[in-house]
């Protein structure tokens, strides 16, 4: 099944990397901005206003990331991967930092196969960075989890298991879901974003459409509502001026109307 892992990183825990799984993409996103106002108490506005959208420095499944920063240098890195997995598969990740932070989804298998991976992957990285193996301050392999200092940076892995009924749902925990993240519903979202995976400015690809859904929700957003209603309407293969025309013929003109798509008769006097 296609889920969609959320690893986080802040500037203190460089060894504690948090993992979520996810329905899909829009949740994540959403669950990642409320945990960042959640965290730093800040408003959704201020929260909003200065995320960091790159997608960066992660492995190929990875479809976003958002940067945040806050504080006196405190920070908060969050990426999003979407990945193929079954119920009770595990998952050797990969991260380091702090020359930089990156997370790679470098293995999903059996927890054989992910300890037989981490063992590898970290083996090889001693080797690579001219590691004493036997120095416990550099060098360290745990059951589930292994660190190298390289004396710039740490590098490390992480062994987690997926069992589907722990997906995060936010939605289904709260009668009144929370869509303060986002100004629409994640309906419109849905539809509106098959209107940008053409354009080359998005660097979407039909095999990974959600690459820029960051761009796509900025872009929204930021677009006027009328802008927006008359999309959805070409989206349905309807003339926005019929939907118009039809609404106000039964429920009237709105008084802080200022735009409209259906031309009004004027009454000659």
């Amino acid at each position: 099944m296609k889920v969609y892992l959320v690893c986080v990183l802040d500037d203190k825990h460089y060894r504690d990397p948090d993992f979520y799984f996810f329905k899909t993409a829009f949740e994540a996103h959403k669950w990642i901005i409320d945990s960042l106002v959640s965290i730093t108490e800040e408003s959704m506005e201020e929260v909003t206003s200065n995320l960091d959208y790159r997608n960066v420095d992660g492995s190929d499944d990875q479809i976003m990331r958002i940067d945040y920063s806050y504080g006196d240098g405190e920070f908060y890195v969050n990426t999003i991967h979407e990945i193929e997995i079954k119920d009770g598969d595990y998952l050797c990740i990969y991260h380091h930092a702090y020359d930089g932070v990156g997370f790679y989804v470098e293995k999903i298998g059996t927890l054989e196969e992910c300890k037989n991976h981490m063992l590898d992957s970290t083996a090889k990285m001693a080797n690579d960075y001219d590691i004493d193996i036997t120095n416990d301050d550099i060098f360290e392999v745990n059951s589930f989890d292994s660190c190298i200092d390289d004396d710039y940076q740490w590098h490390m892995n992480n062994i987690i298991q997926f069992k589907v009924d722990k997906l995060e749902n936010k939605e289904a925990e709260s009668e009144e879901p929370n869509n303060n993240a986002h100004k629409y519903s994640d309906e419109v979202y849905k539809e509106l974003k098959s209107m940008y995976e053409p354009l080359p400015m998005y660097s979407c690809s039909l095999s990974h459409v959600e690459t820029s859904l960051e761009e796509v929700i900025k872009d929204i957003d930021a677009s006027p509502k009328h802008e927006i209603f008359k999309n959805l309407c070409n989206c349905h293969g309807i003339a926005p001026s019929t939907v118009e025309y039809l609404y106000e013929s039964i429920w009237g003109k709105p008084k802080d109307k200022t735009v409209g798509y259906f031309l009004e008769k004027k009454s000659i006097n």
